[in-house]
């Protein structure tokens, strides 16, 4: 929080942070298509005391349904699971909005976003997903109806070089955009900081108890700068509405060098965070 505040307390106004992802809420899946439901309106109360309300909180609410156990509902289902975390968010006066990154995303699950978003329309608050950008176009097309904002996993491409990577987001922020305007919703593209395994400088991998640190060649700010140029080229374009800097709050474990299982440093390294702070200049 306190490099959000910083950054905002000196940044010019078309740079500075206007919405803030934090984890509120989840689903957890039972048998037979039941489901429960948490929300924690204290997190919001909290980011929004600290960095007050020029950043409008658009909560996470997140679930995983590693078994399918969301998959192939009927829409009355959905719309059930919807009218819950609709109260959750509607319920809360911290909330603008919600991100939903239940995962995996399956092409099935989309009646659910359809319906939460004009649950969350109805009462001024925004719906976002959360999709990778390379999916097929007539899902991209359903979730842009869908939500308000689309927060593509921008960082989550599998590339072997900066080079590439940067090239391959250019093409499908181009092709996003063109969706996105088509539908008259928005595009926000993830990059990658310390979010995806995907762009990191090494991967960290486990087998029997062993963690064994594979190199990727490139510097993290290297993926950073690729994504920054991507982005930036399509920074005129109305339908793209900027970038999310998608960090895990907090470390779970590792320094610069470490080990560790989880694929990722999950901190913004200090060569990041200059660049960050110089996108778009």
């Amino acid at each position: 929080m306190e490099q959000v505040k910083a950054h905002n307390d000196s940044a010019p106004e078309g740079r500075k942070f206007r919405y803030l992802f934090p984890y509120a809420g989840s689903v957890s899946f039972g048998p037979d298509r039941t489901f429960t439901t948490s929300w924690s309106g204290e997190v919001t109360a909290r980011y929004v005391e600290a960095l007050g309300k020029d950043i409008r909180m658009l909560s996470i609410f997140d679930g995983r349904q590693d078994k399918g156990e969301f998959d192939g509902w009927t829409e009355t289902e959905y719309g059930a699971l919807a009218e819950k975390v609709a109260a959750h968010i509607i319920g809360d006066p911290n909330a603008g909005g919600v991100q939903v990154d239940i995962e995996p995303f399956r092409e099935s699950h989309i009646p659910f976003y359809e319906a939460l978003g004009r649950l969350l329309r109805a009462r001024g608050k925004l719906m976002t997903g959360f999709i990778s950008p390379g999916k097929p176009e007539h899902v991209l097309r359903r979730m842009y109806a869908a939500c308000d904002i689309l927060v593509l996993s921008g960082y989550d491409l599998e590339l072997p070089t900066p080079e590439a990577y940067g090239n391959s987001l250019d093409n499908h922020l181009a092709n996003c955009n063109r969706i996105a305007a088509e539908a008259g919703t928005l595009t926000m593209v993830g990059i990658p900081a310390a979010a995806s395994w995907g762009e990191h400088e090494y991967r960290g991998e486990v087998a029997n108890g062993v963690c064994t640190r594979k190199e990727s060649g490139f510097k993290q700010e290297q993926w950073l700068g690729a994504a920054a140029r991507a982005a930036g080229k399509h920074e005129g374009d109305p339908a793209q509405v900027g970038v999310a800097l998608w960090v895990l709050t907090g470390r779970m474990g590792g320094e610069p060098g470490e080990c560790i299982p989880s694929y990722q440093p999950n901190y913004i390294s200090a060569d990041c965070w200059k660049l960050v702070r110089t996108l778009g200049r």
